[in-house]
């Protein structure tokens, strides 16, 4: 990282943390929450205060993308968990217990540090069948 943006960061760092102890940001003890639209279903105002509803992503990249070759690509679950696992590229594509895990749909409103808000997005697919509930 280049020291540009390296002070960039450290300087937006800097101004989120004084913003938490200003206490500018809303929670549900405040008296009247900051943000606008109806309440989600955390009593909160749907849209947060200085946020955009939009329909798109932001699209936020570094140019920076590591090249990893699927032969060095591995991954590792461990620690707190069952069973650890260790799977590389070949084994994880071949996994079949990842497509037996069950399948939910999700709809939350989705709020980026860019000032972006997607609301009402749905993510996740809900097999025939199902049971699950979000």
């Amino acid at each position: 990282m280049d020291e540009a943006k390296r002070a960039r960061v450290i300087e937006a760092r800097i101004l989120l943390r004084e913003r938490f102890r200003s206490h500018e940001t809303p929670s549900m003890a405040d008296a009247t929450p900051l943000g606008s639209g109806p309440p989600n279903r955390h009593a909160m105002p749907q849209l947060s205060r200085d946020q955009l509803a939009t329909t798109k992503w932001p699209v936020l990249e570094l140019r920076q993308q590591p090249e990893i070759a699927k032969a060095r690509w591995k991954l590792t679950v461990d620690g707190a968990c069952h069973r650890p696992l260790a799977l590389d590229w070949t084994a994880f594509s071949a996994f079949s217990p990842f497509s037996a895990l069950e399948q939910v749909s999700d709809v939350s409103d989705f709020h980026c540090v860019t000032t972006s808000s997607r609301l009402s997005f749905t993510r996740g697919t809900e097999r025939s069948g199902s049971t699950a509930s979000s």
